[in-house]
């Protein structure tokens, strides 16, 4: 069962169980990724590009999975990163 808000690499570290940075991140995707698009998308206002900041958001932490297991807040890191991707409006 999946409860929201919980990391799930925790409750498997908890047991003992050896989790990789790729798992981690898995399980983020299935965790955060909608709440994630939502949130750019209200900035963006274009859903395809908010799609595509988010995944880039999810590659960045693929391409830093190590350090990914060792986050506090995943949903933090990756609010603050995809958020980070979405461009300055324009004056």
């Amino acid at each position: 069962m999946v409860v929201p808000g919980l990391f799930l690499s925790d409750a498997v570290r908890d047991k003992g169980a050896q989790v990789s940075g790729t798992e981690a991140v898995r399980e983020a995707y299935h965790l955060y990724y909608r709440r994630l698009v939502a949130a750019v998308y209200g900035l963006v206002g274009d859903h395809a590009k908010a799609q595509d900041i988010v995944q880039e958001t999810f590659a960045r932490a693929l391409n830093r999975r190590r350090a990914f297991l060792d986050v506090v807040s995943p949903e933090a890191w990756l609010s603050t990163a995809a958020l980070g991707g979405v461009p300055a409006p324009l004056p």
